[in-house]
């Protein structure tokens, strides 16, 4: 910026100010048109031609004297503009928020980082209280929140003064108080909720349940009641299963880990888990033994009992490396289930030791449609990749599936790097805009949108 002096007229670049004085011309800072300094941002380059500011776009929000689109430099910009984006950002943009104090609404109280605009919460540590309602994206109150701490000793289990012992915690949840928040840190105590419709926020919290004997399994849930965990780990439990359901509530899982337990994973009817992972465990991964259940964005993974007993949809799941050497179970089983549908799901390197079981077992209604079903194993020569399964669609297989169903192909899905767990797709992989377009869900397992191409991918993973 430059500044410049004379003694009785005084020419900016761009403006002339005449001025009359006593002694002559104040000081006088010139005019950068361009917008390239100013408080509240660093500007922008210039844009579009324009007349008005509503001409010109995001990246170059205002227009200026000279009638072109440039970025702000201040925050009277912005909300001359628009007073929904009254903040005038470092790049030049005039956006909603700098920082979560500037997002008033209850259902939009996180400023995302990206766009500078509210949002709703996603992840209980945006919240103050660390606990999110993932359904409405609002933080939680305190006062709707029971608190639990591995460090912790009080007796009131609130936020100041969290419980240490967990069936202190667990009793006083429920009512006015509808969520249990185990902060981060390594428990060793079984959880056990009877009759308490409650949701369990775990996020960064672990059972951690090595040192444990007896077959108790490291979460019970009893009655009648529905209950939600989100973001909870549960490990390591030597003598029983990982999570047991004794109750005709709905139980959702999103977010949440079982694994190395020497049962089962996931013993639940009423099911619906969501991104979460169930994996070497010494029983099945999963059992659901209801046909209402929900089985997305998952991995299943390494299980010695087979992969999921149970049937209802299954979709968008990894299903990688169970195995089973002596009972009915591959990767899933759906015999005595109604209405299943086990769709775009990687179903890859499981094992199954007993005839005409199957990989996939299905029921009579079973639809199997756009997966990958790719190097698994079974006993003898004849083909087990399918048992029982009529109903099949636009799969992708190393075995010769095609007359059992339309639309079905043999062939290599060309995964990235299968030996390090990565099961995207390479470039000219037949799995790429294969599948069917009637199942086809809005996103993949990783959140993605599909279709990206002309069709959705065969598999839990879209190419990009």
């Amino acid at each position: 910026m430059k500044t410049a002096f004379f003694p009785w007229v005084c020419f900016a670049p761009t403006f002339a100010l005449i001025l009359s004085c006593g002694m002559g011309c104040a000081e006088v800072q010139a005019v950068d048109p361009g917008g390239t300094g100013g408080a509240g941002g660093s500007g922008g380059t210039v844009g579009n031609d324009c007349t008005a500011d509503a001409e010109c776009g995001t990246a170059t929000p205002i227009c200026g004297v000279e009638g072109s689109c440039r970025g702000c430099v201040s925050a009277t910009e912005c909300s001359s503009k628009d007073m929904s984006f009254p903040i005038c950002a470092d790049d030049g943009r005039c956006v909603e928020c700098f920082d979560n104090n500037d997002c008033n609404e209850p259902n939009s109280p996180v400023c995302d980082e990206t766009s500078l605009a509210c949002r709703g919460c996603d992840l209980h540590s945006e919240c103050d209280s660390e606990v999110c309602d993932i359904g409405t994206g609002a933080c939680v109150g305190e006062a709707s929140v029971v608190y639990a701490s591995p460090t912790g000793g009080g007796s009131t289990c609130n936020r100041a003064f969290p419980c240490s012992f967990l069936p202190d915690a667990v009793n006083l949840a429920g009512g006015a108080k509808p969520y249990l928040r185990l902060l981060p840190g390594q428990y060793t105590q079984r959880l056990t909720l009877a009759n308490k419709e409650v949701t369990v926020v775990g996020e960064g919290a672990t059972l951690n349940l090595t040192a444990l004997g007896g077959t108790e399994p490291g979460v019970l849930i009893t009655g009648t009641v529905d209950v939600a965990i989100d973001g909870l780990t549960v490990t390591n439990l030597s003598t029983g299963s990982g999570l047991v359901c004794d109750t005709s509530g709905r139980i959702t899982v999103h977010r949440s880990s079982f694994e190395r337990h020497d049962g089962d994973g996931i013993n639940c009817s009423n099911l619906t888990m969501t991104e979460s992972n169930v994996s070497d465990n010494g029983g099945l991964g999963i059992v659901t033994f209801s046909g209402g259940a929900v089985i997305e964005r998952s991995t299943i993974a390494r299980n010695f009992g087979g992969g999921i007993s149970g049937g209802g949809l299954i979709r968008n799941n990894l299903i990688i490396g169970n195995s089973n050497l002596s009972n009915y179970q591959g990767a899933i089983r759906v015999s005595g289930e109604s209405n299943t549908t086990i769709t775009y799901n990687t179903i890859v390197g499981n094992f199954v030791n007993e005839n005409f079981i199957g990989i996939v077992g299905c029921a009579a209604d079973t639809i199997v449609s756009s997966n990958i079903i790719f190097d698994n194993e079974f006993p003898g020569t004849e083909d087990q990749t399918l048992i029982s399964c009529s109903d099949t669609r636009n799969n992708l297989s190393d075995a010769d599936i095609r007359s059992t169903g339309t639309g079905n192909i043999v062939g290599d899905p060309m995964f990235t790097d299968a030996a390090a767990g990565d099961y995207s797709l390479m470039q000219g992989s037949p799995a790429i805009d294969g599948g069917e377009v009637a199942v086809a869900p809005d996103v993949d397992f990783n959140g993605d949108m599909r279709p990206i191409g002309a069709g959705s991918d065969i598999g839990a993973i879209e190419s990009n």
